[in-house]
C-alpha cells in the first residue's frame, strides 16, 4: 500500500482506473432528458437515469441534464435505488448539463442555476421514513474477479434515508445488529471519485420494536472493501475532490453523520472538500422505566478499525458533532465532534477545523490510540482550540456567513495565504475538465489554488476548502477591493502608461483609466467581509462629492476615508 506521502503527491488507485478509460476508444456517452429535443447532441437521449444504467457498457459516460430525479418514478417504493453497474470496468455519472453541450469543456460544472439532483424524497413528508428511500445510489461489483469504479461527478444527493428496515434489500449486518448505512450512496468493493458533488439531509439509522435498533454507518456515504475485494496497487479507493457534505444524520450507535469508511488497508482521500453540519447521534429508547442510549462516532466521518487511513487536504470541517440524543440509565459515549478513528492514520492538511463539538465541547478528533501514539498528523491547518504541529494556527478564519454554510472566507482572514504549497494535491481526476492533470486541484468553487491576477500572486495556498481569489481591481493585493485600491486608481487617471502591459487600471480596457474605471472598481467594492475595516459605497461617495477627484485632493480624499474607518462611519 502506498504511504499517506505518496497520496499527497499524486499516488491513487482511483484515478488509475479512470484515467484508463477516459482514454479508451471504445467509451460512449449516453445523455439522460426527460423531454429530448428534436435536434442536435441531446436529441437521441434516454429519458430515465436508470435507461442509461441499463445501456452503459464499461467506461462510458452518463451526462444527466438539469433537475430532480427520483429513483423508480413514477411508482417509487422505499426499495428503489439508482443502481449503478456491476461489471468490470469504469462508470461515470456526470451532472449540471442545460441540453445544450457536445463536449464537456462546454458545461458550466457548478452553475447551481443547472443543478442535477438525485432525491430519495418520493412523498409529501422529510421527517417520514416511508416518504424517502433507503439508499439513492447503490452500487457494488458483481463478481470476485471484477474491478469497478464509479465516478460521480457535479451531483446533488440528498433525502435518502437507510433504517435497515424490512424490505431494504441492502440491509446489512454488522455491529450485532442488522445496519443501516448509506443514506446517500452504500458502495461495497469498489473503488469510488466523488467530483463537485453534494450531499446533504441524508440520514442513516433507526430504531424499531422493543428497541432494536440499526446502527447508522455513513447517512451520506458508505464505503466498505472486504479485503482482498480490490487489487489496487496504489493507496485510495474512495476520493472525494471539491465536494461538500452538510446536514447528513447518523443514528443510534453512530459511525459517521458523513461518511463511514471500512476499507481495509486503502485510503479515504478528501481534497478541498466541506464538512458542515453533519451529526452522529447517539440516539435514545425507552423501554418499561429504562431509557437506554447509544454511542456517536464522528460528526462528519468515521473510519473502521481494519486500517482505513484518512488523509484530508484544503478541507473545512466546520459545525459537526457527535452527541448522545438525551440523558439515559446507561452511560453512552460521544467520540470525535469531527472525525473518529481506531487508531488509524490519520492526515490533515491546509484545513480548517472549527466549531467540532462531542457532547458539546469542542473536540474535532477522536483516534482510540494510546496516549503518544503518532497516527495523527496535523499540520499547516486552523483548528479551534489549538493542535500540535508544524505550521498550526488557532484563530477565527472569518468566514462570510457561518450561520448558513457560506464557509469562504473574508478579505482579511487569518487562513489566507496560511497553508502549505508543497502539500497541495494534484488534480488527478480533472475536476475542471482542462485535461490538465499535473496542476493542483481546484478549489471547491473551481478557482485556481493559490490566487493570482495581473499584479497579484498570493504567497501561498489558503486553508481550508475554499481560496480567497484576487479580483482584477484588487491593486494591492490584500484580497479585498477597498479604499486603497481606489486612490491606487486615482492616481492612474488619464492614460495608460506603456508598462505594465496590459494596463493592470483600465478596467474597462479602453486604453484610458478614467471614470468607468471607478464604476467597476465600486461595483467590487468588497462587501462580504463585515469583520474587517471597510466602508459602504454611500460613504465612498460623500467623500467623493465633497472633495472632489482632482490629484491634489488625493491626501484629503484618503483622511476622509480613513476618518469614517476610524470612527465606524457605516
Amino acid at each position: 500500500m502506498k504511504t499517506i506521502r505518496d497520496i499527497l503527491h499524486g499516488g491513487c488507485g482511483c484515478a488509475l482506473a479512470l484515467l484508463a478509460a477516459a482514454h479508451s476508444a471504445q467509451s460512449a456517452i449516453i445523455r439522460v432528458h426527460p423531454n429530448p429535443p428534436g435536434s442536435g447532441a441531446w436529441a437521441l437521449s434516454v429519458t430515465t437515469i436508470e435507461a442509461a444504467l441499463a445501456a452503459a457498457d464499461p467506461e462510458d459516460e452518463i451526462w444527466i441534464y438539469q433537475g430532480t430525479y427520483v429513483p423508480g418514478a413514477p411508482t417509487t417504493t422505499r426499495a428503489s435505488t439508482f443502481e449503478l453497474p456491476r461489471f468490470n470496468g469504469s462508470y461515470t455519472l456526470a451532472g449540471n448539463f442545460n441540453g445544450t453541450e457536445e463536449f464537456i469543456t462546454e458545461r458550466d460544472h457548478i452553475n447551481p442555476a443547472h443543478a442535477t439532483i438525485l432525491s430519495g424524497l418520493f412523498g409529501q413528508d422529510p421527517g417520514n421514513p416511508e416518504d424517502r428511500v433507503f439508499h439513492v445510489v447503490w452500487g457494488e461489483k458483481g463478481s470476485q474477479q471484477n474491478e469497478v469504479t464509479y465516478r460521480l461527478d457535479a451531483l446533488q444527493v440528498e433525502y435518502g434515508w437507510a433504517t435497515g428496515r424490512d424490505g431494504d434489500p441492502h440491509s446489512r449486518d454488522d455491529f450485532t445488529h442488522a445496519a443501516a448505512a448509506g443514506g446517500g450512496a452504500y458502495l461495497k468493493d469498489v473503488c469510488a471519485i466523488m467530483t463537485l458533488c453534494t450531499f446533504r439531509n441524508n440520514r442513516a439509522g433507526s430504531v424499531g420494536e422493543y428497541c432494536a435498533i440499526r446502527p447508522g454507518a455513513g447517512a451520506a456515504v458508505y464505503h466498505d472493501i472486504g479485503s482482498p475485494a480490490l487489487t489496487l496497487e496504489s493507496g485510495s479507493a474512495l476520493d472525494i475532490f471539491s465536494s461538500a457534505f452538510e446536514e447528513n444524520e447518523a443514528w443510534f450507535d453512530a459511525w459517521g453523520g458523513a461518511i463511514y469508511s471500512d476499507s481495509a488497508g486503502y485510503v479515504l482521500l478528501a481534497v478541498n472538500t466541506v464538512f458542515y453540519a453533519n451529526r452522529a447521534i447517539g440516539g435514545s429508547c425507552t423501554l418499561g422505566e429504562v431509557t437506554t442510549a447509544w454511542d456517536a462516532h464522528g460528526g462528519a466521518i468515521a473510519g473502521s478499525s481494519a486500517s482505513t487511513d484518512l488523509v484530508l487536504v484544503n478541507c473545512t470541517l466546520v459545525d459537526n458533532a457527535a452527541e448522545i440524543e438525551t440523558e439515559a440509565d446507561n452511560e453512552p459515549i460521544a467520540r470525535g465532534g469531527a472525525i473518529r478513528v481506531c487508531c488509524d492514520d490519520l492526515s490533515i492538511r491546509n484545513s480548517i477545523l472549527v466549531g467540532n463539538l462531542q457532547a458539546g465541547i469542542v473536540a474535532h478528533i477522536a483516534n482510540t490510540c494510546p496516549p503518544g501514539d503518532p497516527s495523527t498528523t496535523v499540520a499547516w491547518s486552523n483548528v479551534e482550540g489549538g493542535w500540535s504541529g508544524t505550521g498550526n494556527i488557532d484563530a477565527d478564519p472569518l468566514f462570510v456567513n457561518r450561520s448558513i454554510g457560506n464557509l469562504r472566507l473574508q478579505a482579511c482572514s487569518p487562513s489566507i495565504d496560511a497553508g502549505d504549497e508543497g502539500l497541495m494535491v494534484a488534480d488527478l481526476h480533472d475536476v475542471n475538465r482542462n485535461d490538465d492533470l499535473e496542476e493542483p486541484a481546484p478549489d471547491r468553487d473551481l478557482l485556481a489554488r493559490v490566487a493570482a491576477s495581473l499584479l497579484c500572486t498570493s504567497g501561498t495556498v489558503d486553508q481550508g476548502a475554499f481560496e480567497r481569489p484576487f479580483l482584477p481591481a484588487d491593486f494591492d493585493c490584500n484580497s479585498a477591493v477597498d479604499f486603497q485600491d481606489l486612490l491606487i486608481l486615482l492616481a492612474a487617471y488619464g492614460a495608460c502608461p506603456g508598462s505594465p502591459d496590459p494596463c493592470p487600471w483600465d478596467l474597462d480596457e479602453s486604453g484610458t483609466v478614467g471614470f468607468p474605471d471607478l464604476l467597476i472598481l465600486l461595483s467590487w467594492w468588497t462587501s462580504d467581509s463585515p469583520s474587517c475595516p471597510h466602508v459602504t459605497l454611500g460613504s465612498i461617495w460623500d467623500c467623493i462629492n465633497e472633495i472632489g477627484l482632482a490629484p491634489e485632493n488625493l491626501p484629503r480624499l484618503e483622511a476622509c476615508i480613513e476618518a469614517m474607518i476610524i470612527n465606524g462611519t457605516p
